[in-house]
């Protein structure tokens, strides 16, 4: 494999783990029959022209962007590995519990407290930026009060960014907040899931997850997959899929306990 075509699957895999797709279903997309990128990548077929077209089309993408080397690395992209991946390993010995409230539960007894973190973050006027204020506070906002800025959107995209070429500017929320306290910072981290979209609708990039922490009412975006490094984006992905199966465990562990429960006093009524 020579170094252009190395250097362009290098970015395709890159995606597909940023995206938490499936190889095959790219391949497929980009119109390729099953087991041909595997024989571009041995060297027996070439990389043409058509392929190239089919990939970058299949993942939103230049041409350009797919050919060109990108740095996937630095201090900060680091530092938070290092700490989604100590959040992780305390997940998998479950010194960390996770607990995911579906949008339609909010509002039920006992959840109130919940309501106003799902759906915004809580600032006073002085802690936005002047965007944020004209977007979120109007014009005169009172420096006394609260603010409520939405989670989705308010922080990740804002004005709108750009992602492998092309500029997203919507952003849609796909699964409930995954939540769970870090005690050694006083503070909540989330994890959510949301698809980014450009402004005409033509372009989306689905199943982006994404990271804040809390601390009273203090609210940090940390990190989205969709520009995350190769080796963050994975770490997110499976960092959400490990939070989710926890909480669906415990979840299910709850639902079957009440189930006794009432089989047993019916039982004792008879």
């Amino acid at each position: 494999m020579d170094n252009m075509t190395e250097v362009f699957f290098e970015n395709v895999d890159r995606l597909i783990a940023r995206r938490r797709l499936r190889r095959g279903e790219v391949e497929k997309a980009a119109g390729l029959s099953p087991g041909y990128g595997s024989r571009i990548r041995n060297g027996e077929k070439q990389l043409t022209s058509a392929c190239k077209a089919g990939f970058a089309e299949a993942l939103s993408v230049t041409v350009e962007y797919l050919c060109t080397p990108h740095s996937d690395e630095d201090a900060e992209s680091a530092e938070l590995t290092d700490f989604f991946l100590s959040i992780h390993k305390q997940t998998l010995r479950k010194d960390i519990f996770w607990q995911i409230v579906p949008e339609e539960r909010i509002g039920e007894e006992g959840l109130e407290e919940w309501e106003p973190i799902y759906k915004t973050f809580i600032f006073f006027p002085h802690e936005l930026t002047p965007d944020e204020l004209k977007q979120f506070a109007g014009p005169n906002p009172d420096p006394q009060e609260y603010v409520h800025v939405p989670v989705l959107g308010g922080r990740s995209l804002e004005m709108g960014r750009d992602i492998d070429g092309c500029r997203y500017s919507k952003i849609s929320y796909v699964h409930g907040e995954a939540f769970a306290k870090i005690e050694s910072i006083e503070s909540s981290l989330f994890l959510y899931e949301v698809d980014y979209e450009n402004s005409d609708g033509s372009k989306q990039i689905k199943n982006i997850v994404e990271a804040y922490l809390l601390k009273g009412r203090e609210g940090y975006f940390l990190c989205s997959s969709a520009w995350a490094p190769f080796e963050l984006a994975t770490l997110l992905g499976t960092l959400y899929q490990s939070a989710a199966d926890q909480a669906s465990s415990s979840r299910l562990q709850e639902g079957a306990h009440k189930l006794i429960k009432q089989f047993n006093e019916q039982k004792e009524r008879k």
